[in-house]
């Protein structure tokens, strides 16, 4: 397991997240990030998306070396930090089998919304304090 990750969730590929020159198409890997930080969500914070929402207002992503229909993804998902209506999450995506072949590497911004009308939102203290622990920041 990469340094300071705890999280991960291996992930199937399919046909479609391919482009015709049989690498993975740029715009799934932001797919695949989506799924592991609603797992992450889900198993790590308990998340009520019923009761606050956050959405993705910054996502960066280098990309190091293709991922093809054979390998087997394994993505890893962090908070790094975390702020008062905002947190960063990082993400390595890599190869289940070997997790030093780096795929690639990115960083969402997360900001907390309110699920009726948008407005920014405070973290709730409970969901921070679940990040704080979880993540030892």
């Amino acid at each position: 397991m990469p340094k300071g990750f705890k999280y991960s969730l291996e992930l199937q590929t399919r046909y479609a997240d391919f482009d015709m020159m049989e690498h993975l198409n740029n715009a799934t890997y932001v797919t695949y990030f989506e799924l592991v930080r609603v797992k992450y969500f889900e198993e790590v914070l308990n998340w009520d998306f019923d009761k606050l929402w956050n959405v993705v207002a910054k996502i960066e992503i280098d990309y190091k070396i293709p991922l093809l229909p054979n390998d087997k993804p394994k993505i890893f998902i962090k908070c790094s930090y975390v702020g008062n209506k905002s947190f960063i999450l990082t993400y390595l995506l890599v190869d289940a089998n070997d997790e030093t072949k780096v795929y690639s590497n990115a960083t969402s911004v997360q900001v907390c919304i309110e699920p009726n009308g948008g407005a920014t939102a405070q973290i709730p203290v409970e969901i921070k304090s679940k990040i704080e622990e979880y993540e030892e920041l």
